[in-house]
């Protein structure tokens, strides 16, 4: 009897254990990749105002990719950079996003989702 209460309970362990960190996995990731987005939007705005050689929106992939994930959008105008990257996962949440670029009262935000 006391085996059987014992095994029941390492089951129950099992079964909610596994899927609190993989759980807890995706939503690392997640802040990851939130990170990934901000630091590209940051590095194509860079390039874009200060017109470097470079395409802001390559910089932003180039970025992005560096750490693991995947750009979906890139849209630059003269002030800011907007960043959208790659679903993720199964986790119901929005991809991760950024907007980067001039301040101001002159300066709108015109970023589309």
């Amino acid at each position: 009897m006391m085996s059987v209460t014992v095994g029941g309970l390492a089951a129950a362990m099992i079964v909610f254990t596994v899927p609190t960190i993989a759980l807890g996995n995706q939503l690392a990731d997640l802040r990851l990749a939130q990170g990934a987005a901000d630091a590209a939007a940051l590095a194509a705005a860079d390039a874009q105002l200060w017109q470097l050689r470079s395409d802001p929106c390559f910089l932003a992939g180039r970025v992005v990719e560096g750490n693991g994930f995947r750009l979906a959008r890139c849209q630059c105008t003269s002030t800011e950079c907007c960043i959208s990257m790659a679903p993720l996962s199964w986790l119901p949440v929005d991809a991760p996003r950024a907007r980067a670029g001039a301040v101001g009262e002159n300066v709108s935000v015109r970023c589309v989702w």
